[in-house]
This record gives C-alpha cells, structure tokens and sequence, in this order.
C-alpha cells in the first residue's frame, strides 16, 4: 500500500485525518508506516498476503501474558475489502531498533538488555513444545520433522552467496560441519524461541530497553539460532567489533559452554550465507566484505568435539 492509502486507512480506523504517516525504511515482509493521529503515534503494518498477520495478534496476546513488553494492538484487518491490502494498527513503541543503539551504549547497559531478551527466551520456551519444526504462529505445526532439517535447507538455499569468496575445501567445510553436528541437530526438541529479538526488533531509549516487536510468527528449534543471528547482525550490519560484547552476554546468562559456544558460531556462518545475498543485492560491498572474513575465521577455527547430549 502506497503513502495515500494508508492515509486513508488511518482516517477510517480513527475517525479524523492523521496529521503525519511515514514509511518505516526497514522490513523484508511487511510494508509498515509510522503515523501520527491527535499526538499518538501507531504503527500500521500491512501486507497483501494475509495469512502473514492472521496470527499476529494472537500471537501478542500470548506473549502479553506471559509478561514481555508488546504492542497493544488497536485494530486489525484481513479482510481487504476496503482496501488492497489486510493490516494491523499497533500502538508505537518508542524508541529505535537496537542496531542504532548500541554503538552508544555502556557495558552495563548491554548487560541489562542481554539479561532482559535472555529471560523473555525463557518466558516464550515454557510455552508448550511445538509438534514440528521452524517459522509458525505460536502452537502450530511446524513444516520440517527435525532441527537438522531446518539448518540443512538453509545452507542448502544460501551457500552459493559464497562460492567466489572460499576456497572449494571451505565451502565443503560447512557441510562437513553440519553433518559433524546432526548428532546435535537431530535430537534439539521443538521449543519455542523468539526468533528474530536480534539488533532489531528490540526497541531500546537512552540505553534501556522499551519493548519488543515484530511477532507474526515464532520459531520452533535451537534457541541459539537467535544468538548466532545476533551475531552475524552486528557484524554485518553495525561493524563495530566492541558491540560484540552483547553477544558474549547473552551467551553467559544463557549459560552457554564451549562447546554451545562454537554451535552459535556455526549458525552464525549458516546465518552469514544468507546475508550476504541480501548485502550484495544491495549493493552494501564492505558489510559483505566483514561477513565473509567472519565466515573464514569460524570455518578456521579449531573445532571442539561433537555435542551429542540432549540440551
């Protein structure tokens, strides 16, 4: 939906014209704006698609009630019969995503947000356990039968991003150390993880943590999938090698060994791939640069045995 429709739509919801709507500039599945209406500030999200938001306030409502600070929802739409697109109008949260953040943050403030993301995880993996694997609405079947499955397509889907970067061995690497893990892969249980609570999505003010977003679906697997993708983020999209630091405290307060430890670095490789379709695609060179000597570190580093017990 174009800038004028959602005008429109912001009219129709609230009952008088808003007096700014803005296009929020980040988002691969929605198209989202920011509006203004008699002070308030909403956010409206959309997407011609509506099965992608038929669980999203259901999902909030979930989450809600179990503690984590979510949008309020206002209202919500899938029907398009008024217009082009289904959507969902959400009280703002305010604040920026943690991307922009943290270059400005102090230690003890990354602290603070690692400690509170790692017990929202916690919150959402006491949730009952999924009956399949990867991206659903909280309680449904997930397509895949196991974890391993979900990390193989994903290599599967990206690794060509980085056949002109390595050498043929350390392409063979990555799949030499996912089948190194399937012992691992195989028997990770269906739990419930907020996926995508990365360097967006958490919306931090002044250092402090306001509020999560961004829940049209979860993610039924390994937990650690967000920390390495976190990690791939940062490096790929901040650049600045101290906000690792956050990493390393989410991986303390989860209680993550040394072993876990290179599972988020190898994930992080899995995540890596796919960013850099998305880098180069917008013609973003010296981010695709960072990704790709990150990848060669991981796949050089030493590797730890095997983890075949159950986390």
């Amino acid at each position: 939906m174009d800038q004028l429709q959602v005008e429109r739509l912001a009219e129709h919801v609230f009952g008088t014209a808003p007096e700014t709507v803005e296009r929020m500039t980040f988002g691969h599945s929605n198209v989202v704006y920011e509006a203004t209406v008699r002070g308030q500030a909403y956010i409206i999200r959309t997407n011609a698609d509506a099965a992608v938001l038929q669980a999203t306030a259901r999902n909030l409502d979930i989450l809600a009630d179990l503690g984590l600070p979510v949008p309020i929802t206002v209202t919500l739409d899938l029907s398009k019969r008024l217009f082009p697109s289904a959507y969902i109008v959400l009280h703002h949260i305010p604040g920026r995503d943690l991307r922009y953040e943290l270059p400005g943050m102090t230690k003890p403030q990354m602290t603070a947000v690692a400690e509170q993301i790692v017990s929202f995880q916690q919150k959402a993996g006491q949730l009952p356990e999924g009956t399949g694997y990867g991206w659903v609405p909280i309680g449904a079947q997930g397509p895949y039968r196991s974890w391993y499955d979900v990390v193989a397509r994903d290599i599967d889907n990206h690794i060509h991003h980085l056949r002109y970067d390595v050498a043929e061995r350390q392409l063979q690497a990555i799949h030499s150390r996912l089948e190194a893990r399937k012992p691992y892969l195989a028997q990770v249980p269906p739990r419930c993880f907020l996926d995508d609570l990365t360097i967006k999505n958490v919306i931090v003010r002044d250092g402090r943590l306001q509020g999560v977003i961004d829940f049209d679906w979860v993610c039924y697997g390994d937990p650690l999938y967000m920390i390495s993708l976190t990690q791939t983020g940062i490096i790929a999209d901040i650049g600045w090698t101290d906000a690792l630091f956050y990493v390393e405290e989410l991986c303390r307060i989860s209680g993550i060994d040394g072993r876990q430890r290179e599972i988020v670095d190898f994930y992080s490789v899995v995540h890596g791939l796919q960013f850099l379709g998305f880098l180069r695609g917008e013609h973003q060179e010296s981010s695709a640069a960072r990704v790709v000597r990150y990848i060669r570190q991981w796949l050089e580093a030493v590797e730890l045995p095997p983890i075949n017990e159950k986390r």
